[in-house]
């Protein structure tokens, strides 16, 4: 199955060092630390650049704080109201270390559950602080704030139209994850991160856009519900916890709507999985569970709805074994790629890499009476290297992508 990883994660990750200046009588020591926060959501990189310099702070300001609670208020507040900066002078004497004071109180405010939407809207942040009180924090975003306004509006809009009085929980939830698999298109580009992005214009995005929406569509609708954020196939990537029927479970409308796009295609393979089930060797599904406690999936879901039932849960093709695959690189002459293990009708599918854009470098199907195929590919290169294989069993979905090593041309 072609999964749509989010290839660029947020990671806050606290890489700083303060210059501190001892100033004249009539100035004071002040320091600027400006903290660069990749989120783009997509390379499987997490990146990030703190610059630090001495400066003067000699700004105004009409905000007091006397206590951290308060600080981390003032920061919540901006956060959340999207502005882009707040100034402010703490007038308290218990810090002692700037630096980690400013730095836990901007992760704190990060990591409340009740700030998620914020939190993924957020690009980048920097602060800048003196020994004396005054401090500086300035936000970027992926999203203007009167963006944010046009997602509320549309998504009230939108709950209105698909969610009818009557309606199960499950009903409800299975609407919002029809209209986000058949609205909204994965961005190959890698260019857009946003829910406005998936829902206004160009309405593609990747998965950091996509559990964004997801979140303010089953937010509207009354459900708890809460952005996460791990890894999948070994890339960064985002998605969803809902809570259902008092239990809590992963749905990922991501990889519900799998590349190619196409129109009118629904799945229900991510959704309401345990943690067991979305981490297994198929899904590949990976978090910090440190950092989700409370939020276990433990409950089994049980459902009568038949498209729920007839997702990948049990109708996914099986990946072929490693131990099957037979990859000879020849130099000069097209190399082959021989699967065995397999029955009539059955499709291998040869990727470049297990990533989302990857591509597609052959496909065989299986003739009637054989157990393996042979893919031809022009040439893998004079080099070892890696491919990824799947397979697409008739009447299933395709499997999950496995990767296997080839050796370099022999020499002749």
């Amino acid at each position: 199955m072609n999964r749509k990883v989010i290839n660029k994660l947020i990671g806050i990750a606290i890489i700083s060092v303060a210059l501190t200046i001892n100033m004249p009588i009539d100035a004071f020591a002040s320091t600027a630390v400006v903290q660069k926060v990749n989120t783009n959501l997509q390379n499987g990189a997490v990146s990030s650049n703190t610059v630090t310099s001495g400066i003067k702070l000699y700004y105004g300001t009409n905000i007091s704080v006397s206590n951290v609670n308060e600080l981390k208020n003032q920061i919540e507040s901006c956060l959340t109201n999207q502005n882009t900066s707040v100034s402010l002078k703490y007038t308290g004497r218990d810090i002692t270390d700037w630096k980690a004071t400013i730095n836990k109180c901007i992760n704190d405010v990060l990591e409340n559950p009740k700030n998620d939407y914020a939190r993924y809207t957020m690009s980048s942040y920097n602060y800048s602080y003196n020994t004396i009180g005054d401090i500086t924090i300035k936000f970027t975003y992926i999203e203007t704030k009167e963006q944010s306004k046009v997602v509320d509006t549309k998504v009230k809009e939108i709950i209105k139209s698909i969610i009818k009085p009557g309606m199960t929980d499950e009903q409800k939830e299975k609407a919002i994850n029809n209209y986000i698999v058949t609205h909204v298109a994965y961005d190959t580009s890698l260019a857009h991160h946003s829910a406005y992005a998936a829902l206004v214009a160009p309405n593609k995005t990747v998965c950091q856009g996509y559990a964004l929406l997801a979140y303010k569509m089953l937010k509207e609708a009354g459900f708890q519900v809460r952005i996460i954020s791990g890894t999948a196939n070994g890339n960064t990537h985002a998605w969803n916890l809902v809570k259902i029927n008092g239990a809590w479970y992963h749905l990922d409308t991501t990889w519900n709507d799998p590349v190619p796009d196409v129109q009118g295609r629904i799945r229900y393979d991510y959704f309401n999985l345990e943690d067991a089930q979305i981490s297994d060797s198929v899904r590949k599904h990976s978090w910090d569970k440190s950092k989700y406690v409370g939020y276990e999936c433990v409950t089994p879901y049980t459902t009568n709805d038949l498209d729920i039932l007839k997702s990948s849960r049990m109708n996914e093709s099986k990946a072929p074994s490693l131990n099957n695959i037979t990859i000879t690189n020849n130099k000069g002459t097209s190399d082959k790629i021989n699967v065995s293990g397999l029955n009539a009708g059955d499709t291998v599918k040869v990727f470049s890499d297990g990533s989302v854009t990857a591509k597609v470098l052959g496909q065989a199907v299986v003739t009637n009476g054989a157990k393996e195929v042979n893919v031809n590919i022009s040439q893998l290169g004079a080099n070892g290297g890696k491919v990824y294989l799947s397979v697409i069993n008739k009447g299933k979905i395709e499997s999950a992508r496995i990767g296997k090593a080839f050796n370099a041309e022999a020499i002749k």
